[in-house]
């Protein structure tokens, strides 16, 4: 189930984050799919940290709590829309791979297992597509499946 602060999702929103399912993550994982995404969920959070974004197509950045908790947050540009189709998703595997090393660094994690370490990717890129289709990708339906 996706989480969007502030709307029901009806139709694509780029201005409003979505906190991604965790899983078994220790920490928020949030897709920011615009500045003003971006604006908005800091706002909330009472954060001020820049929107990390200049140049490049996406990135990570964490954003970490008094408490010693830690959201991590996925922005991605407005030049990755007119990318192919393909290059968007590698872009947004990439930056789950970005996600699970700050969980790693986060959590103490220092020689992850292969298979914990490549489930848990797939399951961040599972919910970072299914957060950028529901935002800003192309009209393309993703149906997700689990391996028993």
């Amino acid at each position: 189930m996706i989480q969007i602060w502030g709307c029901q999702l009806s139709r694509k929103r780029k201005d409003r984050p979505i906190f991604l399912d965790k899983g078994w993550q220790p920490c928020q994982i949030l897709f920011c799919p615009s500045k003003e995404a971006w604006d908005y969920a800091l706002k909330r959070m009472k954060s001020t940290d820049p929107y990390p974004i200049t140049t490049s197509w996406a990135c990570v950045q964490r954003l970490e709590h008094v408490d010693g908790g830690l959201t991590i947050a996925v922005c991605v540009n407005d030049c990755v829309d007119s990318l192919d189709f393909g290059t968007q998703m590698s872009v947004l595997v990439h930056e789950a791979v970005h996600v699970w090393q700050f969980i790693c660094k986060h959590t103490g994690i220092r020689k992850p297992d292969w298979e914990t370490e490549a489930y848990s990717i797939q399951h961040i890129t599972t919910e970072l597509i299914q957060a950028y289709m529901d935002t800003r990708g192309p009209d393309v339906e993703i149906t997700r499946t689990t391996v028993d």
